[in-house]
């Protein structure tokens, strides 16, 4: 007992203030999760695929899950470009650990976003200040997008946790005094495995990163091609289950995915754009991506028009309100690309101008990283992909850009600089709370069903749907009819229906039947001939009891 009451009393006070830090992302990414865990149709089916594995219905997957736009014709996931399974093997662990339910599958997103915490903040401390490095660590824990997509199962919520460990263990590695030279060999071949199986843009920006340095280590040392051969080993068992589709289907993934630009079908004609413009749109979205992953305000979507002059210049000048909120927004974007555009020369000028070796290397491996994956994303800056969550990949980037800033502002401006960076500070954490507090607001009501930008549900909502279906009568066969699910996604309903032991057939409203029917809408009206049940947004009526 004595031992361990040394052992905590030997913890700085920086510390403790990270175990802080961490428990709050902790509680911002597990309060109430599972009824407020967003469940649409790519959860729905990875749900179903884990029920099935868990019941000895099929077999481990050798193979993950499709890459959106990646494929053509009518069959999109039968000729679309496949990651490899790994993600669903941490849902089946957890399943099996926790228990078969669609909360339970997302345990490893919150595990792993808690950890890319932590990650971030050893990471930053290589090269800023630990005070400096702990304030920006807290920004990330609290940083609403971040929390968003920690919440629920999705094999893209992994990716900021891999790619910091892949960032970190490869800087490590490049030091050939960091002891034990075997963790880090293991933790750079451990995250390629993984992160070339969370998503297909990962997978180019992994491999030439990692080739990069490894020509720079062994220009330095040719005796480290033990480690990197380790490493291949690591990466090829991590992907046995991949390889070995391959092998049986001639290659047929690797060809879909070397293809990929052919089917990726947008509906933008790319040259029409042309490079410059495909350029543009890159650099517009690194910028808002930047902007929104560390304040968490904005849009979600590039809105690729941040240099057109049209974008300063119309302004609603005939209402204050409207007015106001545009002039909010321009000088949103105004600060968004000075912040920007003087993160990325104050990186270059850093990287050539530092006097510690390590420090530089660490500079050099960010521009690298940030480079690679800029140019990967130029041919892909076009419109289905303008979603900020293909840019996570460079999560890390608008922090470290964040620091260079406090540092700038230490050095620069001596006397006034706690002042400035306090504010800014605080404005950010600001944003990121009223974002917070704005989606806990609607999940509280229980309305996150039916707005106007997103048909995702919430898992205690198809349950209340459930249960109330469930109740109403004895038969074990709902029929669906009329409108439909407007705006609602249907696998996730026909799931949880199925986890209450009630069956989900589809009927058109005009074929008559013996089981009870109903019809699930947004629109109040929709039923109005019907007796019905208001769940949130979701409007449930019973199309066998008409409205007294």
């Amino acid at each position: 007992m004595n031992f361990f009451i040394g052992k905590i009393k030997k913890v700085s006070l920086y510390g403790w203030m990270l175990v802080i830090v961490i428990l709050i992302g902790i509680f911002l990414r597990t309060y109430n999760l599972h009824s407020w865990l967003e469940f649409r149709d790519d959860q729905s089916r990875d749900a179903i695929l884990v029920s099935q594995v868990l019941n000895g219905e099929r077999s481990w997957p050798i193979v993950g899950p499709y890459m959106s736009y990646s494929g053509n014709g009518d069959h999109e996931e039968d000729n679309s470009f496949h990651i490899g399974p790994i993600y669903y093997y941490f849902q089946i662990i957890s399943a099996k650990i926790f228990g078969d339910y669609p909360d339970k599958l997302a345990y490893p997103d919150v595990f792993f976003s808690v950890i890319s915490i932590l990650l971030l903040y050893v990471f930053l401390k290589i090269y800023f200040k630990q005070n400096m490095a702990l304030g920006i660590t807290g920004l990330y824990a609290i940083s609403a997008y971040f929390i968003h997509y920690s919440r629920f199962a999705w094999n893209s919520n992994l990716i900021p946790c891999f790619v910091l460990l892949f960032l970190l263990s490869l800087f490590k590695l490049m030091d050939k005094n960091e002891k034990p030279a075997w963790l880090w060999t293991a933790l750079v071949g451990i995250a390629m495995g993984v992160g070339i199986q969370l998503h297909a843009i990962l997978i180019p920006i992994f491999l030439l990163v990692a080739f990069c340095v490894f020509l720079f280590s062994m220009k330095k040392d040719y005796k480290i091609w033990k480690r990197w051969a380790a490493i291949f080993l690591i990466i090829a068992f991590l992907n046995v289950p991949q390889i070995y589709s391959e092998l049986k289907t001639n290659f047929s993934n690797t060809k879909i995915f070397f293809d990929f630009s052919s089917h990726n079908n947008n509906g933008v004609n790319e040259s029409k754009l042309g490079w410059l413009g495909l350029l543009k749109n890159d650099l517009d979205c690194n910028i808002e991506a930047n902007s929104y992953f560390l304040s968490s305000y904005g849009s979600m979507h590039c809105s690729y028009d941040i240099f057109s002059p049209a974008t300063y210049t119309e302004i609603r000048w005939k209402s204050s309100s409207k007015m106001f909120q545009d002039l909010i927004a321009i000088v949103t974007m105004l600060i968004g690309i000075i912040f920007s555009l003087l993160g990325y020369y104050l990186l270059i000028k850093n990287a050539k101008e530092e006097p510690e070796k390590n420090k530089k290397y660490f500079l050099y491996l960010v521009a690298l990283y940030a480079a690679i994956s800029f140019i990967i994303m130029i041919p892909l800056s076009t419109g289905k992909l303008s979603d900020l969550r293909y840019y996570t990949p460079t999560c890390f980037v608008a922090y470290i850009f964040l620091g260079f800033l406090f540092k700038f502002l230490e050095e620069k401006i001596v006397k006034k600089h706690l002042y400035l960076i306090f504010a800014i500070f605080i404005m950010l954490v600001f944003t990121n709370v009223q974002a917070i507090t704005d989606v806990a607001s609607t999940l509280m009501a229980g309305n996150k069903s039916c707005d106007s930008h997103s048909a995702a549900a919430t898992l205690g909502e198809m349950e209340s749907v459930a249960q109330y279906i469930s109740n109403s009568y004895n038969q074990r066969v709902v029929y669906f009819g009329g409108e439909g699910l407007v705006r609602i996604e249907k696998g996730p309903l026909m799931y949880v229906l199925k986890k209450h032991k009630i069956d989900f057939v589809n009927a058109n409203q005009n074929i008559s039947h013996n089981g009870p029917t109903y019809m699930i809408s947004c629109k109040a009206g929709a039923g109005k001939h019907y007796s019905f049940k208001e769940i949130g947004n979701i409007y449930v009526f019973d199309l066998n009891s008409p409205a007294e």
